[in-house]
């Protein structure tokens, strides 16, 4: 509770988010935030809207709030939430020890070598608002001295695996990332970097029982992103 109030406070200096009001522990560790109307993103997809519009706000949104929050990039940290993810998916022995041997080729490229940020951390298309702008929700896994692209890999995979057509699927991810990076140059790392987040991505909703009849689906799209280290 304490922790999201004061990120909530942190990162309004670059982003909108809802106001933080008032904390009180003693009704279950309440978190009170000013209302913001406007639908999710995820709402306006099931509904069958453009996410062009939304998706562009989104992608200055983060890089407001990562630009402004630059800082060395600790990315053991990144390795040991992956391991965690892994770990909640209870993988059989030999499929856990080819998702490790893939980890061990990205943690020795050098694809991952930059600044690391504070990044929103659940980059879900639940924790957006549209209203004409973008209102970012739910800072509670915010993390410093993280690698920016981790918000891109996770939200590109919830585009991924939402059902839809996957020319659309990525369609918006070239759209976010392209609206994120400020040169061709970014664009080309950037998306070079991607893969690796969004098996994250893919891992994190694999491990969800609601998502139990995709399962399959999402390992294999989690190994086949991680392998992308080997093009």
């Amino acid at each position: 509770m304490k922790n999201e109030f004061s990120r909530l406070r942190r990162v309004s200096g670059w982003i909108r988010v809802p106001h933080a009001i008032a904390t009180n522990s003693r009704f279950k560790s309440v978190l009170v935030t000013e209302y913001v109307p406007g639908p999710t993103l995820r709402e306006l997809l099931d509904a069958g809207a453009s996410l062009y519009n939304p998706l562009t706000g989104v992608a200055h949104l983060l890089r407001r709030l990562h630009d402004g929050t630059r800082t060395s990039c600790k990315r053991e940290r990144d390795f040991a939430y992956f391991h965690a993810i892994l770990d909640q998916n209870n993988l059989p022995g030999s499929r856990r020890k080819r998702f490790d041997r893939l980890l061990g080729a990205w943690w020795h490229s050098t694809r991952l070598d930059r600044e690391g940020c504070t990044v929103h951390g659940d980059a879900t298309l639940s924790n957006y608002l549209f209203d004409g702008g973008v209102c970012a929700i739910d800072f509670e896994g915010a993390r410093n001295h993280t690698h920016p692209v981790r918000d891109l890999g996770i939200l590109a995979a919830e585009l991924r695996a939402s059902g839809g057509s996957i020319s659309t699927a990525e369609d918006y991810i070239g759209h976010l990332l392209w609206h994120y990076s400020r040169s061709e140059e970014e664009f080309r790392h950037h998306t070079a970097v991607l893969p690796f987040f969004m098996a994250l991505g893919h891992l994190r909703i694999a491990r969800l029982p609601w998502r139990a009849a995709e399962r399959d689906w999402l390992l294999a799209e989690a190994e086949a992103c991680l392998g992308a280290i080997h093009r």
